[in-house]
């Protein structure tokens, strides 16, 4: 069934995408939150919201990955904890709206992995599995 959104949640979930291509990450947060007022259910701004805790979490990963200071590396990690944490209400609930969609059941498996949330990372290793055939 074709998804059908209003003109206004329209034009907020494309400035929304503006603003994260821009790197204003705080802005584009509070496009997708004025979306979701509109439709809470929003597959693409629960979706696209997660993603940008994810990446942020990954940016933070990354860095501290390429630190030599410990006490600098260990404060990355928690961020890349409190970043996946933001990440999986939005993802979990775009994955309510549309439980086949693949990517969304891919991220869900990143995050329930780094969470350490192994019980769910399995279900839902078996939920892509069943959604790749």
């Amino acid at each position: 069934f074709p998804v059908t959104i209003s003109q206004s949640e329209e034009i907020h979930l494309a400035y929304a995408g503006l603003l994260e291509k821009k790197g204003d990450l705080e802005s584009a947060a509070k496009m997708y939150d004025k979306v979701l007022a509109i439709n809470p259910k929003s597959v693409m701004a629960n979706y696209n919201m997660g993603a940008m805790y994810v990446n942020k979490a990954v940016d933070f990963s990354k860095k501290a990955n390429e630190t030599e200071e410990i006490n600098q590396a260990a404060e990355f990690s928690k961020q890349v904890e409190v970043y996946f944490q933001k990440s999986l209400p939005y993802m979990e609930a775009a994955h309510a709206a549309d439980p086949k969609d693949l990517y969304t059941v891919n991220a869900l498996v990143q995050i329930y992995t780094q969470l350490n949330m192994m019980d769910k990372a399995s279900e839902f290793t078996k939920l892509r599995s069943s959604l790749q055939k």
